[in-house]
Formats: structure tokens, C-alpha cells, sequence
């Protein structure tokens, strides 16, 4: 059962990277609709009696076109960022933004006008928190399959060090599922970082603490970052 399992999901994952361009361009566009959707319906809280369906059905499309075609032309679906990163996130609001001021300059040049241009802009807000939310959940998912195992051969470490050089030091181990070396607890001698926590490995004290850290967590080596 489990070998079955494991090549369903093999090719599961094969399927989703052929057809990775197609079911973001799909998923994109369904929540452009529901976001234009809901911040219409808002607008007119909530009462559907008050909205020009016909017009907002006609705007559809045309923000469906927009999206793509200034995802294309921002990179988002041109393969230039890692699905989820801060850099994808990034060009992702800046397409939405563009179009949902794009919708909102073509909505006030009609008469009548299909939808309030309030629900235009509001609907780039609404479509970036949607679109944001399978790409944050992605990449968690990945970083958290990718994170390795603890076992009779780990290293447990205790980096020293909460700043730039520890988290690159964290990044470098918990993306490597192959690692030997599992960071399990951090120290810096900042105060301003007593509460901190670096990839879902907490700050727990300063050089002081060294030893009751490393009770606690059963570290067996620190690493100076």
C-alpha cells in the first residue's frame, strides 16, 4: 500500500509539473472572479438585487485577459520565479494592481458602468490575498518536506547566532532533507531578539543559556554563525 502510494503521488507530482503553467493561469482566473465577485457584493453590502450582473459578467473576461497578459509581461508566468517566493509574490501584486487599475479606467469611460470602480480596485486586493494563499501554503509545504528527518546519526545544533549569518546557516540545513545537521534551537546575546524565530527554530536565550538550552533541546554540537 505504501509503494502504491508513493507512485500515485510520483505521478501526481509529474502531472502538476507539465501542466504547472495551465493550473496557475486556471486557479489565477477563478479568483479574479470570486475577488471581483465578493468585493461587488460588498460594495453594495451584499445586497445581489442592487447588482448589474449583466455588466459584471461582461467585466470577466476582460480581467481574466488583463491578468494574463500582465503576468506575462511581469514574469509571473513566464517561469522567472520559483512558484512562492517573495519574488513571485511580489510581481503577482504588481499584475493584479495593474489590472485592477486597468479595469477601473475602462469601467469609467462607460456609461452606465458595469460595476462601482470601487469594487475594480477593491476586487486587486481581494484577487492578491487569494492568489497569495495556494502559493504561501506551497511553499510551506515544500520547505517542510524538505526540512530533514531527526535520527540515530543527526547532529542536533545549537546555532550561535540570530542574525543574517544564522539564518542563511538555517537555510542551508533545513532545505537539505539529506542533512546530518538539524538546527534545534538558536542563541544571540541581542536582547531585542529573546523572542525571535528563524524558519520554526526559536531564539532561546543568550550565550548564558548555552547549557540549559542544550539540556532542553539535547543538542549534541553548537555552530557559530
Amino acid at each position: 500500500m505504501a509503494v502504491e502510494w508513493v507512485m500515485k503521488e510520483t505521478r501526481a507530482a509529474r502531472w502538476m509539473l507539465r501542466h504547472g503553467l495551465l493550473l496557475r493561469l486556471a486557479a489565477d482566473s477563478g479568483l479574479w472572479v470570486l475577488a471581483l465577485l465578493a468585493a461587488t457584493l460588498a460594495r453594495y453590502d451584499l445586497a445581489a438585487s442592487d447588482v448589474n450582473w449583466s455588466g459584471l459578467a461582461a467585466c470577466l473576461p476582460l480581467v481574466i485577459v488583463m491578468q494574463v497578459l500582465f503576468g506575462v509581461l511581469s514574469g509571473v508566468y513566464r517561469g522567472r520565479w520559483r512558484y512562492g517566493t517573495l519574488e513571485e509574490l511580489g510581481a503577482l501584486a504588481w499584475t493584479a494592481a495593474v489590472t485592477a487599475a486597468a479595469l477601473a479606467a475602462v469601467d469609467s469611460f462607460l456609461t452606465p458602468r458595469p460595476i462601482p470602480i470601487g469594487a475594480a480596485l477593491a476586487g486587486g486586493v481581494f484577487a492578491v490575498a487569494a492568489m497569495a494563499v495556494p502559493r504561501t501554503s506551497w511553499r510551506l509545504l515544500v520547505g517542510r518536506r524538505q526540512r530533514p528527518r531527526v535520527g540515530a546519526n543527526t547532529v542536533r545544533l545549537i546555532v550561535f547566532g540570530a542574525g543574517d549569518g544564522g539564518y542563511q546557516v538555517l537555510r542551508a540545513l533545513l532545505g537539505d532533507p539529506n542533512s546530518s545537521y538539524v538546527p534545534v534551537a538558536l542563541l544571540d546575546d541581542d536582547p531585542r531578539k529573546r523572542n525571535l524565530q528563524l524558519m520554526g527554530v526559536q531564539v532561546m536565550g543568550n550565550r548564558q543559556k548555552l547549557s540549559a538550552a542544550a539540556a532542553m533541546v539535547g543538542a549534541d554540537a553548537v555552530l557559530l554563525a
